[in-house]
C-alpha cells in the first residue's frame, strides 16, 4: 500500500478539476479533448514542487500564447520610432554601417520675412576681437579652430573646436578667441534677405557659397535651424534623400558623391546646397581615412508647437 505523503491528491468536480501530485521534473505536454485543450502548467514552488492540471478552453490557451508577443511589440515598436527619430539627419532611412553622427545644435530662426532667406555661407580668420558688433541678419557661428568666446550683455559664453552658437538678428555682441592673440577661425552661415545681392566679402573672410535664389519658405511659419556632424568611416556609404533648405560642409577627409554614373568629389570646405535637383544621391567614403561634414538644415515647426499659449 502506497503511503499518503507519496500519494496526495485533491479532486474537485469536472468543472473545475484541479489535481496536486508530487512529481520529478519532466517537460510540459499539452493534449487535444474534444471542445477543450488539456494544458500541464510546471509551478515552481520554493517548498513543494507541484504540477497543476486544469482544464482550459481553445481561446484562452490561443489568447495565452498571443498576447505575450502583442505586449512585446508594442514595447519594442516605439523604442524602434524614438531611435530612429534621433538617426534622421537627413531621411528616414537607418543610418549604414560605418555611419554615425552627433547634434551640435537646435535653436529657433524664428519666421522668415516676406521675401524669404538666401544662405550666405563663409569661414572667418579673426587674428583679433573685442570689437561691438550686430547684424541685421542671423546668423550661425561653428568654431572651427581655437576657442570662441562671445559676449552678449552680461553673458560670456565659451564655444570649443566642434561647437556652435546662433545669434539672432540685431542682437549686439563681441567676438574674442581663446588664447588670447590666437587666430580664431569659424565656420559661418548667415541668412540673407531673400532679395540680397552677394556681400563684399570684409578682412578675412573666405566666401563659400551664397544662394543664386531665395529658399522655398513659407511666410509666417517658425522655422529651427539644426545642425548635425556626420562621420563616415573608410568604406562607409549613406543613401541620402536630403530634405529641402539644407547645406553640407565638409570639415576633413574628401566626400565622394554618386548621383546615377556620375561622380563627384568633396574636400575640405567644400560646400553643398541640398537638394541638387531634388534626386536622392549616396555619400560615401572612398579614402583610407575618416571624413566628416555638418549637416545644416532648416525644419519648420508645426503650428500647434509654434503658437504661443493662449
Amino acid at each position: 500500500m502506497e503511503s499518503d505523503r507519496s500519494k496526495k491528491k485533491s479532486r474537485l468536480g469536472a468543472g473545475g478539476d484541479l489535481e496536486i501530485r508530487k512529481h520529478r521534473a519532466r517537460p510540459a505536454v499539452i493534449h487535444f479533448q474534444s471542445d477543450s485543450f488539456f494544458e500541464v502548467c510546471p509551478i515552481l514552488d520554493s517548498n513543494r514542487d507541484l504540477e497543476v492540471y486544469r482544464d482550459v478552453s481553445y481561446s484562452e490557451v490561443v489568447m495565452r500564447t498571443i498576447l505575450p508577443f502583442i505586449f512585446a511589440a508594442w514595447i519594442v515598436m516605439p523604442t524602434v520610432s524614438c531611435a530612429q527619430a534621433g538617426k534622421d539627419f537627413t531621411s528616414p532611412g537607418q543610418l549604414a554601417p560605418g555611419v554615425s553622427q552627433k547634434a551640435v545644435l537646435e535653436a529657433s530662426l524664428g519666421n522668415p520675412p516676406p521675401v524669404g532667406w538666401k544662405w550666405q555661407v563663409q569661414e572667418r580668420t579673426r587674428p583679433r576681437g573685442g570689437d561691438v558688433v550686430h547684424h541685421t541678419n542671423s546668423a550661425l557661428y561653428y568654431t572651427l579652430e581655437e576657442t570662441h568666446e562671445l559676449v552678449r550683455g552680461n553673458t560670456v559664453e565659451t564655444f570649443a573646436r566642434g561647437q556652435a552658437v546662433f545669434v539672432p538678428a540685431g542682437l549686439e555682441h563681441i567676438h574674442r578667441m581663446l588664447p588670447l592673440g590666437s587666430a580664431l577661425r569659424t565656420f559661418e552661415i548667415y541668412f540673407a534677405p531673400g532679395d540680397g545681392s552677394r556681400p563684399s566679402p570684409g578682412a578675412g573672410v573666405r566666401p563659400l557659397y551664397f544662394s543664386e535664389k531665395a529658399m522655398d519658405v513659407m511666410p509666417g511659419v517658425t522655422y529651427t535651424i539644426r545642425v548635425v556632424e556626420v562621420t563616415l568611416l573608410p568604406g562607409a556609404r549613406q543613401d541620402l534623400t536630403p530634405r529641402e533648405r539644407q547645406i553640407n560642409y565638409v570639415l576633413e577627409g574628401v566626400m565622394t558623391r554618386r548621383v546615377g554614373d556620375q561622380v563627384l568629389r568633396y574636400e575640405p570646405s567644400s560646400v553643398l546646397e541640398l537638394p541638387i535637383g531634388g534626386i536622392p544621391f549616396t555619400a560615401s567614403n572612398e579614402s583610407a581615412m575618416p571624413i566628416r561634414f555638418l549637416v545644416v538644415d532648416l525644419v519648420p515647426v508645426p503650428a500647434s508647437a509654434s503658437a504661443p499659449p493662449r
